[in-house]
């Protein structure tokens, strides 16, 4: 089986979930979608 890592230089990475791109949403920032998610 091989597992196949998204890299910040690929093709559409930002649209990845860890794409530095922050966000505000109801007061709160958040740096990445992922660090939403996790909260």
């Amino acid at each position: 089986m091989t597992i196949w890592f998204y890299g910040q230089t690929d093709a559409y990475a930002e649209f990845s979930n860890f794409s530095p791109h922050g966000f505000q949403m109801e007061g709160v920032w958040w740096p990445t979608v992922e660090h939403y998610f996790q909260a």
